[in-house]
């Protein structure tokens, strides 16, 4: 991984912060990103050269932990309204009507006879 990976995912999780100014700067062998929020400054700093593909998402993660402890404020995105599922509608089905209670009567008395 190259430096400008960092770089990449530091700048698209600082964009999601309210009020933070960040710099970069270079020691004799790492880089560092300089975050202020309200007058205090840290130091984050990162590899020249990454060695995995999970490096910038740790930066990215140990910038985000740094924010909170400075006690920034991250803008929420506006959520995109989930996908629901494709329901089937169902059949168009007449209900059954409503049966006075002496056809009930007379349809229990019906079914007795039929199970004798």
């Amino acid at each position: 991984m190259m430096a400008c990976d960092y770089d990449a995912m530091a700048d698209a999780e600082l964009a999601r912060w309210q009020g933070v100014t960040h710099e970069r700067g270079m020691t004799a062998k790492h880089h560092y990103l300089a975050v202020t929020y309200r007058g205090q400054t840290r130091r984050i700093v990162y590899p020249a050269s990454g060695s995995d593909r999970r490096g910038p998402q740790n930066h990215a993660q140990d910038v985000r932990q740094v924010l909170r402890e400075l006690g920034a404020v991250r803008i929420t995105p506006a959520h995109k309204p989930r996908r629901t599922r494709h329901r089937c509608k169902p059949a168009d089905v007449p209900l059954p009507l409503p049966v006075a209670a002496d056809q009930r009567q007379g349809m229990a008395d019906a079914l007795r006879a039929l199970l004798k």
